[in-house]
């Protein structure tokens, strides 16, 4: 009876070990594995290219800092150099590789679980921001009289890593590096290896919606190759939708005047703060006060999308994201009429409309998106014809499209480049 109590218990305990598990704590081949089976990411076994420096700079920083943070916009590529930096520095200074997700559950008893043995672990965070635990595992490094040594490196998309380096300033002060996007050349290049696309037609349009984001880069290309033709990479609308509508929704997007300010700014990407003379008939239609347009930089301040320069200059963060942000309001949601912008903006701030306009029939080109353009210009053509303003308005189209052998003809003379 007695042997048959203890058979239970260690069944019970055993069970209990069991389910303790939440999968959170990977090691490294795993984590890789779990990553790739998202089919909306960039798988992580692409070529390893141009971030030598950068390459260096994590392994020196993991030498001499306890935990390293890597901060960058989304897609950039932090995932894929961590994860070659943490490889060979954990082969060659004997420390054992944790790699951790959020699943949106309690990690403490993995943790427990995964660090029995008092050794060297090197800690691999993705999307530290996304971990509310995040203290319990910052906390180990202060563990050290019990016999563990331990190395932590984070990333984190850098519009919030304020609150991860907050965390873990409690602990240690972190070494910080952030990762720039690629180059147009990079993309090239990064393309031709990883995917095998040469053509120079589909490597230009890869480029214009990419902005320098390999992750980007590579879902277009591959949407390219697996449907041999171009036109399928004419709209990115759901590849841009797919890494930034959570974050807009749980944002943003919650308050249409804060939206309609983000989707200005997509136009006119750099402003003065003390100087909203240029937009202002757009606020006031919109139902914005000056005072309340910047406080609602300020909201995009700390959601870290724009930057705050000498307290004046305000410059956006993130060129793909505000693409995004330029689609979303005027064509998806059609928060406020284009035609409207257009007519104000031709006025004061020419060549931002004009670019947004190449932006959005470049990069988000449909039928729809050349109709509702087609629609928003006829109305502010026809509002002018017979003034005087219709000369500048005209003078406007004829820089960005005259010449083009792509334009597109609109009331027998007026044309846009698209």
């Amino acid at each position: 009876k007695r042997r048959e109590k203890m058979k239970k218990q260690i069944i019970t305990l055993t069970v209990a070990a069991l389910s303790i598990s939440t999968n959170q704590i990977l090691s490294y081949d795993d984590f890789i594995s779990q990553y790739d089976s998202n089919k909306m990411v960039a798988p992580l076994n692409t070529h390893f290219q141009f971030r030598k420096e950068e390459f260096n700079q994590l392994l020196n920083g993991l030498n001499e800092n306890d935990v390293v943070v890597v901060t960058g916009k989304a897609g950039v590529g932090k995932t894929r150099l961590v994860l070659e930096v943490i490889k060979k520095y954990s082969e060659e200074n004997g420390y054992q590789l944790l790699c951790v997700k959020n699943r949106s559950l309690e990690i403490y008893d993995d943790l427990v679980s995964a660090t029995t043995d008092r050794r060297k672990y090197l800690f691999f965070i993705d999307d530290a921001n996304e971990l509310p635990q995040l203290n319990l595992i910052a906390e180990y490094i202060t563990k050290e009289e019990l016999g563990y040594d331990i190395k932590i490196i984070v990333t984190v998309r850098d519009y919030v890593k304020g609150d991860v380096i907050d965390t873990i300033k409690k602990y240690t002060i972190p070494y910080t590096i952030n990762i720039q996007s690629f180059t147009d050349e990079e993309i090239q290049e990064f393309m031709k290896i990883n995917l095998g696309i040469y053509n120079q037609n589909y490597l230009e349009q890869i480029i214009k919606i990419a902005e320098g984001n390999p992750r980007i880069a590579y879902m277009a290309g591959k949407i390219a190759v697996d449907n041999q033709s171009l036109s399928s990479i004419n709209n990115a609308y759901e590849l841009y939708d797919s890494y930034y509508k959570s974050y807009v929704k749980c944002t943003i997007g919650s308050d249409q005047k804060l939206c309609f300010v983000a989707g200005l700014l997509a136009i006119l990407k750099k402003l003065r703060l003390d100087d909203c003379s240029s937009f202002q008939v757009l606020l006031d239609d919109y139902g914005i006060t000056v005072d309340d347009f910047k406080n609602f930089i300020i909201e995009l301040s700390d959601c870290e999308v724009v930057e705050i320069h000498y307290d004046l200059i305000v410059t956006i963060s993130d060129e793909c994201f505000f693409n995004y942000m330029l689609y979303y309001v005027f064509f998806e949601r059609k928060m406020f009429p284009f035609s409207r912008v257009l007519e104000i903006g031709y006025k004061y701030f020419r060549d931002s409309v004009c670019n947004s306009i190449n932006t959005i029939l470049n990069i988000f080109h449909s039928t729809e998106t050349l109709d509702y353009c087609s629609q928003e210009i006829n109305t502010v053509w026809d509002k002018f014809e017979t003034k005087k303003d219709s000369y500048a308005f005209l003078d406007v189209e004829r820089r960005f499209g005259n010449g083009n052998k792509n334009s597109y003809q609109i009331n027998g003379g007026f044309y846009w480049a698209l």
